[in-house]
């Protein structure tokens, strides 16, 4: 859903109490817009059903299954499934990505992604921000612990975490200036051999 500034009040009617006492305590006025709009957007699918955050800060809504939101300037988005985990990230395409890519791209990567392309870099990043949401755990390490690979036009992402690997199909959307991405399957797990 694309943001707009006028509809603010509107988007404070579909706000839970709890959810007026956090976009009161945001302080930065674009953060409290997209906070509210989320949030409508919520409305819109799910009526005003309270949104709660697991211990590693993935958000989901009781009896309604797996949700994810993610929110840039301008736009905000909320994936769902009943089925699965599922991770949502959606990015601007800018340079930033390109300039950066060193700190987050794998070498096996480069065979896939064109580091000169901000359009290439700017959805390795949003892949790997979906990936993140998918991990729930901090310590990850973007250039080695997610992983991004593509076999025709289907693109995978890898997670790896302690001695499993976390594999997930993950699709994508341009609108307008944006990338929309988000992983379109259950987890496959694998194990990792240590021993040697």
């Amino acid at each position: 859903m694309e943001v707009d500034e006028n509809k603010a009040d509107t988007y404070l009617t579909d706000l839970t109490s709890e959810e007026i006492v956090k976009f009161n305590s945001i302080g930065h006025q674009a953060k409290r817009l997209e906070f509210a709009a989320s949030r409508s957007l919520r409305t819109s699918i799910f009526g005003a059903q309270q949104i709660y955050y697991n211990e590693f800060g993935s958000p989901y809504i009781k009896e309604k299954g797996f949700i994810s939101l993610s929110h840039t300037h301008g736009l905000v988005a909320l994936a769902h499934s009943t089925d699965f985990n599922v991770g949502l990230d959606v990015e601007s395409v800018r340079e930033k990505a390109q300039r950066l890519h060193s700190k987050f791209i794998h070498p096996s990567e480069k065979e896939h992604f064109d580091t000169g392309n901000v359009f290439d870099m700017s959805l390795l990043w949003s892949f790997k921000e979906t990936l993140f949401k998918l991990a729930d755990r901090k310590g990850v390490h973007f250039s080695s612990d997610l992983i991004i690979r593509k076999e025709g036009d289907h693109f995978f992402g890898t997670i790896h975490q302690y001695d499993v690997l976390h594999e997930y199909e993950l699709i994508y959307q341009s609108f307008k200036q944006y990338l929309i991405t988000c992983n379109s399957s259950k987890e496959k797990t694998h194990q990792i051999d240590t021993t040697r």
